[in-house]
């Protein structure tokens, strides 16, 4: 009995290293002993983009010219976040290739068009709100691109301005916190324009 231990602890040694190895490690190794018995059990490597990857594809030299009205789409819950810390936070997309924060910001008035325009979760219908923002209250300079410039259909190639992007993906990203009183007005079935604090 004591021997089929040992032999364990030396498996699960020899298992360790294999999990410790990179998934392109993996895979050379995978394609290379067609009969390992072996499985792929890394993760690849993570495609998303940093704002440094963004910002080189973006045309310096025309400047954005934001539209009369920007649109923020959150959940009600998330309206009273807004209202608790007086200002909109970036944050990190949860299912994007974006690596990293802003908010993200559409030029699509309507709740239902957002939602379908942008793919979000469904769940997003039950409880979305829409909140209408001055960009004359924001930083002219703190908008960047997303990654939507390719897929979907959109014909865009770098360097593109920031105003192309908005036209052909319906979104810009904003880097820094929206105020409060940036906010105009809250479109939502049930709600009213937002009050003023």
């Amino acid at each position: 009995m004591k021997h089929l231990t040992s032999i364990q602890v030396e498996f699960l040694k020899e298992a360790a290293k294999w999990n410790d190895l990179s998934y392109d490690v993996q895979r050379e190794y995978l394609q290379s002993h067609s009969k390992s018995k072996k499985k792929l059990t890394a993760k690849p490597a993570s495609k998303k983009k940093s704002l440094d990857d963004i910002e080189k594809l973006i045309d310096k030299s025309k400047p954005f010219r934001a539209p009369e009205h920007l649109y923020h789409l959150t959940t009600f819950e998330g309206l009273q976040n807004i209202k608790s810390g007086q200002s909109i936070k970036p944050h990190k997309p949860r299912a994007s290739d974006e690596d990293f924060d802003g908010v993200w910001l559409t030029d699509i008035n309507n709740i239902d068009s957002a939602i379908e325009t942008h793919m979000l979760p469904k769940r997003m219908f039950h409880n979305a709100v829409l909140l209408e923002l001055d960009p004359k209250k924001l930083n002219n300079s703190k908008y960047t691109a997303g990654t939507n410039y390719s897929g979907r259909g959109i014909p865009l190639k770098p360097p593109f301005s920031l105003n192309d992007y908005l036209k052909y993906s319906n979104e810009i990203v904003y880097r820094n916190d929206i105020p409060y009183d940036a906010i105009t007005n809250v479109k939502d079935a049930t709600f009213s324009p937002i009050p003023k604090l």
